[in-house]
């Protein structure tokens, strides 16, 4: 007993130098909390007129920490491709062709606030305890809107929230786009679950799922490997009704990875499960998805398989990746000025300026081409890929604990988000903000992880383990 809470001892000690001024779990967690209330708060009417002003404090929740942690001990290896990132933003921001400079600074202040985590959480002491706690918590809100968005479709007369005011924008025709007919002839919204934009059910399945299979590989009760396979099923059920397929590819290149990953270290075994969870929890789901949803959801899930992906991808958002790659970055080798796109666009932005007026984009690249051409795409770009294979050599780390699990479930979560740079902007949002926290806190519990096996004592190896 003294040799257990001798080994505890040591796994909560602080860094010897640099310690953060407060123990990194509970920061962890709070932070976490309060992003996912400041994400559900505008759903609720009353509080629809301040949805502008939870979606900026929302944003500034995650950046505070940064003004709050004293602690500069370590930083994580992508910080110095961020902070170039954050550079070219600024000065973009100077740029003689901005809409608004209101909007052009809001734009920049994004930037910061999204890459904000990835400063901040390497100063604190976080754990795989710590971690798995944050997880639990995110697991749960977007099993409950997974869960949530499948009710949307599938219960009559369930009340929706009202969508974004960015979608809506778009027209008419663009939110009837939005729609799906159902087996029994009902047309509704793509299911958004917690969240006001048509199809955001499905990603929340896919963290739901992802998340589900670090459960399984890291809980040792039978009966809570069940319920994160549940989840699994609910999260793929999700993606399937809200009939996003790049969500769907997103998820199938991320179980790629996690399998990849867990044979490299040689756990066939829990390859091999894994597998055949997601085999059983794909088939079953779809085959009850598809009973309800009829040939709305069969039909659109089938082109999957039935044509060239790549002659899919080219005829839906391919062609908005070329424009970007191809005409934006040579017609704005230095960016046409942060804040002409988005939210910032539609908050602060000037419609009345038709020298440089606002304009429109729905892939990664665009944004980037557009907010600092193409210095800020390769920053960026390589800030990304620092990350990932950072996060990859915490994946095949052979320390105890259980930091490499959560890294290779992350990485392969950090892969997929990357891949929706193809069909969405998920580093100007909330997704993109989650990444850079979470490839964060598993390099901070890996090393949590090292550290703690170099200052155990020999005798104590087999209590902590």
């Amino acid at each position: 007993m003294h040799a257990v809470a001798a080994s505890r001892q040591l796994r909560r000690a602080p860094p010897a130098t640099g310690a953060a001024p407060w123990s990194g779990g509970p920061v962890l967690v709070l932070v976490v909390v309060l992003l996912l209330c400041l994400q559900v708060a505008p759903l609720v009417a009353e509080f629809r007129p301040l949805r502008t002003h939870f979606r900026v404090a929302a944003f500034l929740c995650g950046a505070a920490p940064l003004l709050l942690v004293r602690s500069r001990a370590r930083s994580h290896p992508a910080a110095g491709p961020a902070l170039c990132v954050v550079a070219v933003v600024l000065l973009s921001a100077m740029h003689p062709w901005v809409n608004s400079p209101l909007a052009a600074l809001a734009q920049a202040c994004l930037y910061i606030a999204v890459l904000a985590p990835l400063f901040w959480v390497p100063w604190l002491d976080i754990s795989s305890t710590d971690l798995r706690r944050a997880a639990r918590v995110l697991w749960g809100f977007h099993l409950a809107a997974a869960a949530l968005g499948i009710a949307q479709a599938t219960i009559p007369g369930l009340p929706t929230f009202e969508i974004s005011p960015v979608v809506a924008e778009q027209g008419a025709d663009y939110v009837r786009s939005l729609h799906i007919t159902l087996a029994d002839g009902r047309r509704v919204l793509r299911p958004s679950g917690l969240s006001d934009s048509p199809g955001g059910a499905g990603l929340s399945g896919l963290l739901c799922a992802l998340l589900g299979i670090a459960f399984i590989l890291t809980d040792r009760q039978p009966v809570l490997r069940v319920v994160a396979g549940a989840g699994v099923a609910v999260g793929l059920a999700a993606i399937y009704f809200s009939q996003v397929r790049s969500t769907l590819i997103v998820f199938g290149v991320s179980v790629l990875v996690v399998c990849a990953v867990l044979a490299l270290r040689g756990r066939y075994g829990a390859t091999l499960g894994i597998l055949g969870v997601i085999a059983v929890a794909a088939v079953g789901s779809f085959l009850w998805s598809a009973q309800i949803g009829g040939d709305a959801i069969t039909e659109r899930f089938s082109t999957l398989i039935a044509d060239d992906p790549l002659a899919v991808y080219q005829a839906n958002r391919g062609t908005a990746v070329y424009d970007s790659i191809s005409v934006w970055l040579a017609e704005y080798p230095l960016g046409a000025g942060p804040g002409r796109w988005g939210m910032m666009s539609s908050q602060f932005g000037d419609s009345w300026n038709r020298v440089h007026p606002p304009t429109f984009t729905e892939v990664q690249f665009g944004s980037w081409a557009l907010d600092g051409g193409i210095p800020l795409t390769l920053a960026y770009v390589t800030a990304v890929g620092v990350a990932l294979f950072t996060t990859l050599r915490c994946a095949l780390s052979r320390a105890p604990g259980e930091a490499w699990i959560w890294s290779t479930v992350i990485l392969g979560y950090g892969i997929g988000v990357a891949a929706l740079t193809a069909s969405f902007t998920p580093f100007t949002a909330t997704e993109g903000q989650l990444f850079w926290l979470l490839v964060a806190a598993v390099f901070t519990a890996s090393l949590s992880d090292r550290r703690a096996a170099r200052s155990r004592p020999a005798g104590l190896t087999g209590a902590a383990r």
